[in-house]
């Protein structure tokens, strides 16, 4: 039961640490590190998915109104095939055609379901375990940019250099990223 709160408390210690180290990179007093490749890197990955989101509403979108245009011609059909008389020519080609045009809706929608739907679901289900190792790579930024900050603080304050406060702190995982 100690472990469990020990861990608590390390993961509470840590979301701190993270927010104070977040906090004085916002009012400049400390140094964030930047990575200008990955930055353009992530922005072209937002890019994409939020491509991705949007084609994915229009899509859905789509799919819905051939579904709709599918009921729509069938219904069209049916009153075609009540009103169309017999002695009328091609009165005959009338149920044959409906049942064509029915079949050719239904081809279509299913093969915008499995040929165009299932690969964009496919390709947006990879997002999210992307987007979370961007958070955990942004996460041991801060943590190493807090460690560097401290290095720095514990270097420039010679007065009060405290030998062990230095080895604890070179020691820190996150201080090598």
């Amino acid at each position: 039961m100690a472990d469990g709160k020990g861990g608590f408390t390390k993961a509470v210690q840590k979301h701190a640490g993270r927010a104070k180290e977040k906090f004085l990179q916002s009012l400049g007093k400390s140094e964030r590190t930047i990575d200008e490749p990955f930055e353009e890197h992530l922005n072209n990955f937002k890019k994409q998915e939020t491509a991705a989101n949007r084609l994915h509403k229009e899509l859905k979108n789509y799919v819905t109104c051939v579904k709709a245009l599918q009921v729509a011609s069938k219904g069209l059909f049916e009153t075609l095939v009540e009103v169309y008389e017999e002695e009328w020519v091609g009165s005959d080609l009338i149920g044959g055609r409906a049942q064509t045009v029915e079949l050719l809706w239904g081809d279509f929608s299913h093969k915008l379901n499995d040929q165009v739907m299932g690969p964009l679901n496919i390709y947006q289900s990879q997002f999210p375990e992307v987007r979370r190792k961007v958070d955990k790579r942004g996460r041991k930024l801060v943590d190493y940019d807090g460690c560097r900050h401290n290095y720095d603080a514990l270097q420039v304050n010679a007065k009060k250099r405290d030998d062990a406060k230095l080895i604890k702190v070179c020691n820190e995982p996150s201080f090598f990223f």
